[in-house]
């Protein structure tokens, strides 16, 4: 699998290890639609797009900010890598940046696309916490106080920081430059669009929604997601969409993507699964719930703890590229729900 790197939004299917574990759980049969419903940096879409031949790519992306940053690399990328090498990449910048891209993303009508606001969006994603878009990173270690010559340490490392950072930026332009051409951006939410999931078993309906609040990390940036969120009322809505869909004799496959409690062993945690909605809702739709990889968490808990948690994805399909011996997975039979 080719290595691309795209823009690495919080909670966003970018790390192309991840992607590699979840290649494998891909239908063989024949593909020739693929839909991301929740497209933020477009990874799995990049990376799909720079494997397979004729597949029609459809994605999803209701965010302004983020819409016009894949359109901008698609169409303008040279110009987009003038923008970013005049960036300072300071604290007063970003919080510049990010006061235009509130408003920007408030906006009902975008218009053309806008190279400037491309690289605002971009900037903010680098220089946040996890990618989250909301509070700067400060590049300065904790021991550097305020002294003149310690100030003048934490400029150079903010120097530094910044060639760092341009040449991520550079790197992430390019890759998704040359993976973006067939890709249809589409700037509507997904849920508008229920007849994409059925489609057909030619279709490939890729979800990764926004997380549940209760799955998120307990700092700011991972518990706002901004304009384009999802509060309980749109999981539900989302929910029942899929589930209907499912009945569908049309119906698309489908690949949902959400995260899941472990047990300190790599085991699921049979409590969280019993309570989970999602795990509920699909299992009695007929998905099978796959898990895909264990990692520990981005952020410490209230026990300063990094806890150790399950991606996991729903499907709706059997024909996998791995051997179901190889899997482990849950149907509606293997759990007890209330």
């Amino acid at each position: 699998m080719i290595e691309i790197k795209t823009v690495p939004v919080y909670g966003n299917k970018n790390c192309n290890n991840y992607c590699r574990d979840l290649f494998p759980f891909l239908p063989y049969g024949k593909i020739t639609s693929f839909v991301e419903a929740c497209t933020g940096g477009g990874a799995v879409a990049a990376i799909l797009a720079s494997e397979m031949e004729n597949v029609n790519i459809r994605c999803y992306e209701l965010n302004n900010g983020m819409y016009n940053l894949l359109r901008v690399i698609q169409t303008h990328d040279k110009d987009l890598i003038e923008e970013i090498e005049k960036r300072k990449y300071s604290l007063e910048e970003f919080e510049q940046d990010k006061e235009r891209i509130q408003e920007y993303d408030l906006l009902e009508d975008i218009g053309e696309i806008n190279i400037e606001r491309a690289a605002d969006e971009l900037m903010l994603v680098m220089l946040s916490r996890n990618g989250g878009r909301t509070d700067y990173r400060n590049p300065v270690p904790k021991r550097i106080g305020k002294s003149l010559d310690q100030w003048k340490k934490s400029r150079c490392i903010l120097k530094k920081r910044a060639e760092k950072v341009i040449e991520r930026c550079n790197q992430i332009i390019i890759d998704s430059h040359f993976a973006f051409p067939i890709i249809k951006f589409i700037h509507e939410s997904f849920l508008e669009h229920e007849n994409e999931l059925k489609q057909g078993t030619d279709t490939l309906v890729f979800i990764d929604p926004p997380y549940e609040s209760n799955k998120r990390g307990t700092k700011k940036d991972c518990k706002e997601y901004g304009t384009t969120d999802w509060n309980d009322s749109i999981h539900d809505r989302f929910l029942e969409m899929v589930c209907e869909a499912n009945k569908d004799a049309n119906r698309s496959r489908m690949m949902i993507c959400t995260n899941m409690k472990a047990n300190e062993d790599g085991s699921i945690d049979k409590k969280a699964l019993t309570n989970d909605k999602y795990a509920k809702k699909l299992l009695e739709a007929g998905f099978t719930l796959c898990v895909v990889q264990k990692k520990r968490a981005n952020t410490a808990g209230k026990d300063k703890k990094k806890k150790l948690k399950l991606e996991v994805i729903y499907i709706n399909y059997e024909d996998i590229l791995l051997d179901w011996e190889d899997v482990k997975s849950y149907r509606k039979e293997d759990i007890a729900f209330d």
